[in-house]
Parts: C-alpha cells; structure tokens; sequence
C-alpha cells in the first residue's frame, strides 16, 4: 500500500492546511447522501459557521434538469462557469444559487482529512461575490438559513 503525500506532513501541518480550505469559495467533491441517488458531487462552500459547527454549500451541476427549473427567477440563479478558466472543473457547469445545503463542519473535516484530493480548488473572488449577491438575494433561501450563517 502507497502513503500518500499528506501522509508524510505531521498532524498539526495537516490540521492547519484542512482549516484554512474550509472556507468560503472552496470547491470539493465529496460523496452527497441528500442527492437521488447518492453519488459524489462537487461543492462549493459559500459560508462557514464554526459556532454551530455547519458549512453552508451549494451543488454544482453538469446538467442541471432544466424542466424543473422552470421559471426566470430559478434560472437566474444558476451561475454559468466554464471549465476553461476553473481547473476544479471538468466540463462547463451551473452552480446552484436556488438551494443552500448545510453539512457538519466536522464530517467534511473527516472527509478531507481522509482524502486531500476532496479539495479541487478555490472560486475566484469575483465568482464568489456573484454567488453571495445571487445567495442572499434568492427567495428560495430561507431567512432563517441565510442568517445562521451570516448571509444577511
């Protein structure tokens, strides 16, 4: 069996580095059980509430099912990114901006403690900005949910 490269970092470097990527804008890929079916899809974090110990993230989507997204308002709050310019990308993708999901801070900490390569990259800071006006500004959010983790 082959260690890994982060295998060989000591624990405290390695803590260290997992804190400083869970943050806002960073994309992962890690395995959904609130998708039908399960499977592995990529996220991007949108905020962080270490009090209560959440990550608030949207899904992105290769092909989104657009017949549910029926209306101006759904389809505006898709954000078209193209995978030329975003090396965490495979294919030209939508990220959701309609539905913000929460995850334990803790499983996603486990997740990327176990494998680093969960972590893919990082939106730009103009990316990011667009999904926090799309985020809080969406009507399909919750108050409640964009308040606990300091969207409004």
């Amino acid at each position: 069996m082959h260690a890994k490269l982060g295998d060989v970092f000591p624990a405290g470097l390695r803590e260290d580095f997992r804190k400083r990527n869970i943050v806002a804008g960073s994309v992962f890929k890690i395995f959904a059980t609130n998708t039908d079916p399960p499977k592995y899809k990529i996220i991007v974090l949108v905020a962080v509430n270490e009090e209560v110990a959440l990550v608030g993230y949207l899904f992105v989507n290769t092909d989104p099912s657009w017949h549910c997204i029926d209306t101006d308002e759904l389809r505006n709050l898709q954000l078209f990114l193209t995978h030329d310019t975003r090396d965490y990308l495979e294919h030209d993708s939508y990220l959701d901006c309609s539905s913000l999901m929460s995850h334990s801070l803790s499983d996603l900490d486990n997740a990327f403690a176990t494998d680093g390569s969960a972590l893919l990259g990082n939106l730009s800071e103009s990316d990011l900005e667009i999904v926090i006006e799309k985020v809080t500004g969406a009507k399909t959010i919750s108050n409640k949910q964009k308040k606990l983790f300091g969207l409004i």
